[in-house]
């Protein structure tokens, strides 16, 4: 893997596939990163049988999880709503929907 290129993996199982089939897409070059979360968001639209989607990277320069950075005053960055708690706890994490 070149050093200069981050790449990622977005994880999930398909349950309308056939015994529900575990999938994998692949994304790099310049946007991979927005490109793996737009995908990630079609994915998790009601009715599509998909489930346990996850992403992945080998991105040397990323340093905690990917996710909410901060919240202030109940806000996420972008200013939508945060409510939730950690999955540990039996709780969903859910952003302001």
């Amino acid at each position: 893997m070149d050093m200069n290129k981050t790449e990622y993996m977005v994880y999930y199982i398909d349950n309308e596939f056939d015994g529900g089939g575990h999938q994998a897409m692949h994304f790099t070059g310049d946007g991979a990163m927005s490109r793996a979360l737009e995908y990630m968001q079609v994915l998790r639209e009601p009715g599509r049988g998909i489930t346990f989607i996850t992403m992945a990277s080998e991105s040397v320069e990323n340093v905690g999880k990917l996710g909410v950075s901060a919240v202030v005053d109940g806000k996420c960055p972008d200013g939508g709503d945060f409510l939730g708690r950690t999955s540990r706890h039996g709780m969903q994490l859910l952003r302001g929907r």
